[in-house]
C-alpha cells in the first residue's frame, strides 16, 4: 500500500494514528527527543505496532 491508501484507511483497520508519549507502556529510550512524534499502524486485525 502507498500511503494515500494507508492515509485513507480508519485508524482501526489498516490505517495508522499518531499517539502521545502517555499512550506508550514500554520504556522510551533516552536518544528519542521529547519532539519525536509516535505513530501506531495497524495490522493483521486490530494489532498495532507503535513507530517514529
Amino acid at each position: 500500500m502507498g500511503w494515500n491508501e494507508i492515509h485513507s484507511q480508519g485508524r482501526h483497520q489498516l490505517g495508522y494514528e499518531k499517539i502521545s508519549r502517555n499512550a506508550i507502556k514500554a520504556p522510551i529510550p533516552k536518544f528519542i527527543t521529547e519532539d519525536v512524534n509516535f505513530i501506531a499502524f495497524r495490522f493483521s486485525g486490530i494489532k498495532a505496532m507503535v513507530g517514529y
